[in-house]
């Protein structure tokens, strides 16, 4: 029986590239942004530790100079009491200020894993969709397909004047796929009369889902190498199926119809 038409199939693809398309394009926009996340996050570190380190040194000095051992006179004493307790206020608003700008980083960077992870569950998806897209995106496609009937090159028919035609050739291209895996393929033709019989009926049968059948006319193996790959296959006619009219003809790559074109006999 006849596939869903072409004009649905090809809609299909259509959208299905366009899909794995952006999925891509998504998916390396938001890996680039979430390295960028990383670099600032690390930097940030850097410069909060170069400020740490210099504020100890400062408080480390400031303890040497007020502990040096020498004689004071009382007023000198009293002025180091007053110095003292400037440079102990001083270090306990730095401390302060260093405690309230360390929680301000802390929320910085709480901020940005949040970022980070969030990125990286999207990163994950885009993953999952485009594999999805990849799919779709890997069948093997046929173009430039054409039809014409033929007579059989024989003695038998080589003095015959009879203009009926014995079989019908069908040439196509498959299209080049860095997707595809490259390896023999089945190719099965179907051809329908005007009448809509299927000429040189054969039947396909899934052996996965025996729901699935495919009624078709002949196949040809080809090997494939992901580049465009040009094929020929000839059916036979059948003499009560072979009346003047448009014939249907259709490719397919296992339950998938990958071409088609028609064939009128006049």
């Amino acid at each position: 029986m006849p596939f869903k038409s072409k004009n649905i199939l090809m809609f299909s693809l259509v959208i299905t590239s366009f899909v794995a398309i952006f999925s891509f394009v998504n998916f390396y926009k938001l890996k680039k942004e979430n390295e960028d996340l990383n670099k600032l996050l690390q930097e940030e570190k850097k410069i909060y530790k170069v400020q740490l380190e210099e504020l100890e040194d400062s408080i480390k000095l400031s303890e040497q100079e007020l502990y040096k051992s020498h004689v004071k006179s009382p007023e000198v004493i009293e002025a180091d009491s007053y110095v003292s307790a400037e440079i102990l206020t001083n270090e306990e608003i730095s401390v302060e200020a260093l405690e309230i700008q360390n929680k301000k980083i802390e929320k910085e960077i709480s901020e940005l894993k949040t970022i980070i992870d969030k990125n990286n569950k999207s990163i994950v998806d885009l993953k999952k969709n485009t594999k999805a897209g990849e799919k779709i995106v890997d069948k093997i496609k046929a173009l430039n397909v054409n039809a014409r009937g033929v007579k059989v090159m024989s003695d038998f028919y080589k003095n015959t004047k009879e203009n009926k035609i014995q079989e019908i050739r069908v040439c196509f291209t498959l299209e080049a796929n860095e997707f595809v895996k490259e390896g023999n393929k089945k190719i099965f033709v179907q051809i329908v009369n005007p009448n809509d019989q299927i000429i040189s009926s054969h039947i396909l049968t899934d052996t996965v889902a025996s729901n699935q059948t495919l009624e078709y006319s002949s196949h040809v193996n080809t090997f494939y190498n992901q580049k465009d790959t040009d094929v020929c296959v000839y059916v036979d006619l059948e003499k009560k199926k072979t009346v003047k009219g448009v014939y249907k003809v259709k490719l397919f790559h296992g339950f998938d119809e990958i071409g088609a074109t028609t064939y009128e006999y006049q």
